[in-house]
């Protein structure tokens, strides 16, 4: 339950149909909880699926998003995972792709 309410799933595919990707976008700010998803929900997901990854889609178009974006990239190495470091003009859209261990 969301908000009280039940979420739907339109055109849901069977399980084994699915791709291991998980996709978040927004700007980075500590309200999205970016650093939980890193640190509780992917050690979680490893479990069930080792394959599986996350895409952070965002901006960081104030020094508040610029801060917590570096601070995600620390923690996403100190997670183990790995991040690309070639990262695209943080004024427009920046791609964070972490990998489960390998």
């Amino acid at each position: 339950m969301i908000y009280g309410e039940e979420p739907i799933v339109k055109n849901p595919k069977p399980f084994d149909a699915r791709n291991d990707t998980i996709v978040m976008v927004g700007r980075f700010t500590e309200e999205k909880r970016y650093q939980w998803v890193i640190q509780e929900l992917l050690p979680r997901l490893k479990k069930i699926q080792r394959n599986v990854k996350l895409y952070i889609f965002g901006s960081t178009g104030v020094k508040a998003a610029e801060e917590y974006y570096d601070k995600l990239l620390i923690l996403t190495k100190n997670q183990g995972l790995r991040c690309p470091q070639n990262c695209v003009e943080k004024l427009v859209c920046i791609l964070l792709r972490m990998l489960l261990g390998v």
